[in-house]
Parts: structure tokens; C-alpha cells; sequence
């Protein structure tokens, strides 16, 4: 991640991976910086939710449906070695619907969380391609002038971008765990009724907006 830079007659970078390096200067430099954090930040971000996306597997999920239905016949077998003959089978059908709707929960509860990291993962995606083409653009367009001596600090940006990253993909999970909640806030124009600020309420309506076109 790159934390500063100092400009001159070129632009000598520090990156806490990289070290320090320099490269041409352009008057451009400060926003082609900004842009390399947010490629870094959406890459680390990806990871985490491809890294989770695998601890979301179907071994976990069956391990849960496994506890559902085994609590059930566990409480039959008490209830056996208690000589409550008609409760015993009473509870064993009982323990076998209880572990169905248990695996029918869990099962719901799986697609939703996959769907949301899922979209997660898209809309990183499509940031990262957007990022890089604008990167692009900026690199094209060199300097004939430059500017006096200058060091720009950009620790607190990071850690602004970090924030507002990590707050669009809670976000994200969040409308999709809750979708049919959302959507019925989105027909009443009510969304800002659940939503933090102003801003929040524009992310989700863009999101639920372009899933409608798809």
C-alpha cells in the first residue's frame, strides 16, 4: 500500500510492499496513487470474501444439519432410558421434523449468505475493471509542467477508502440476507427508513436498480 509520496522533477513513491521507488512525474500523480490504494484495498477485500466463500462450504452445512437432526434422536434416546415408551416415539418423530426444518433453515440461510458474497464479489470486480480503466486514462495524460517540491501523506485516505469498502459489502450481505425486506422499502420509496444516511440509500437503489436489468 502506498502511504506517501514526494513530488519533484519526478515522484518518489513508498509502498510498504514495494519500498521506494520513482517514476515520471505527472500532474496526475495524486489521483493515480489513490487509485493504486483502491486496486490494493479491492483486491484484499476479495480475498476475504473468496477465503470466507470456502469456510461457507457444504461440509460446515452439513455439519449443522447433522447437529439438527442428531439432537432430536438424542432426546428420544433419554426419553427411552426413562421407560416413556409413547413419548420416546412421540419425540422420535418429533426430533426428525425438528431436524428437517432445521436442514430446510440452514439450507436457506446457506443461499442467501452464498448470494451475498456472490454479489460481494462482483461488485468488486466490476470496481477493480473500472479502477484500472481509469488508471489507464490518468497515464495517458502527461505533465509539461511540474509542481514545486511536495510530500502528500496518504495514510488517512487509506483508511477512509478501508472504511467505506468494508461499509458497501456489509451493506451488500445485508440486502441480500434481507432482500424481500429491502425491495418492499424500495417499492414504498421507504428505504432511507433502514438505511444509515443518504448515501447508503443511493449504493443499495443502484444495486437493486441494476439487478432489475439483469
Amino acid at each position: 500500500m502506498i502511504d506517501r509520496y514526494l513530488k519533484d522533477k519526478e515522484v518518489t513513491i513508498h509502498d510498504d510492499f514495494r519500498g521506494t521507488f520513482s517514476v515520471p512525474y505527472q500532474d496526475s500523480i495524486g489521483e493515480i496513487v489513490n487509485i493504486d490504494n483502491d486496486i490494493e484495498l479491492l483486491n484484499m477485500a476479495l480475498k476475504e470474501v473468496e477465503d470466507y466463500s470456502f469456510l461457507t462450504s457444504d461440509f460446515i452445512n452439513i455439519l449443522k444439519d447433522l447437529i439438527c437432526i442428531f439432537s432430536g434422536i438424542l432426546l428420544s434416546i433419554l426419553l427411552k432410558l426413562n421407560n416413556f415408551l409413547f413419548l420416546a416415539n412421540l419425540s422420535s418423530i418429533i426430533g426428525i421434523v425438528l431436524g428437517t426444518l432445521c436442514a430446510y433453515k440452514s439450507k436457506t440461510e446457506k443461499e442467501k449468505k452464498i448470494e451475498g458474497l456472490n454479489l460481494q464479489r462482483n461488485y468488486i470486480l466490476d470496481e477493480i475493471k473500472m479502477k484500472k480503466i481509469q488508471k489507464a486514462i490518468l497515464e495517458r495524460n502527461r505533465s509539461k509542467a511540474n509542481f514545486l517540491k511536495e510530500e502528500v501523506i496518504v495514510l488517512d485516505t487509506i483508511a477512509k477508502k478501508k472504511a467505506l469498502l468494508q461499509n458497501n459489502l456489509e451493506l451488500l450481505m445485508n440486502y441480500k440476507m434481507n432482500q424481500a425486506y429491502f425491495l418492499k422499502n424500495f417499492d414504498k420509496h421507504t428505504l432511507g427508513n433502514i438505511v444509515d444516511s443518504e448515501e447508503d440509500k443511493k449504493f443499495i437503489q443502484e444495486v437493486i436498480i441494476k439487478e432489475m436489468r439483469r
